[in-house]
């Protein structure tokens, strides 16, 4: 029984050791600059647990108008989308790919982009 246990309890430390919280943020600057977070995960690694920690809609660069439906999108280094999230003013969710908490990234590099005007933000928990 006490070896189980010290089998169980050293899985249990290594994985919290691999594991790590990470969070990326992505935002449009008052220009209308976009500026994505990189996502880089290393070989024999993948991104998961993704949580959206905050999201803010932008201004219209042109009219200045508030936005009111936010999203986002994660590229991969090919360019193709691999994530979509969008909220309309209602609050109903569109996610093409699927529910964000159920997203797991593989080993690569990729881009998150926020959509809307400036002052658009977002930042992207997960576990890695």
């Amino acid at each position: 029984m006490k070896k189980l246990l010290s089998i169980a309890l050293f899985m249990f430390l290594s994985m919290s050791i691999y594991s790590q919280n990470s969070s990326v943020y992505a935002s449009i600057d008052r220009n209308c600059n976009s500026a994505p977070a990189t996502l880089n995960i290393a070989n024999g690694h993948t991104a998961s647990g993704f949580i959206i920690a905050s999201l803010e809609a932008g201004n219209n660069c042109h009219s200045g108008a508030r936005f009111t439906d936010k999203g986002f999108v994660i590229k991969n280094s090919s360019g193709n989308i691999v994530f979509q999230y969008t909220i309309n003013s209602k609050g109903q969710k569109h996610q093409p790919y699927g529910e964000i908490s159920k997203l797991t990234l593989g080993a690569g590099i990729y881009y998150v982009y926020v959509d809307g005007g400036n002052g658009a933000s977002l930042q992207l928990k997960f576990n890695m």
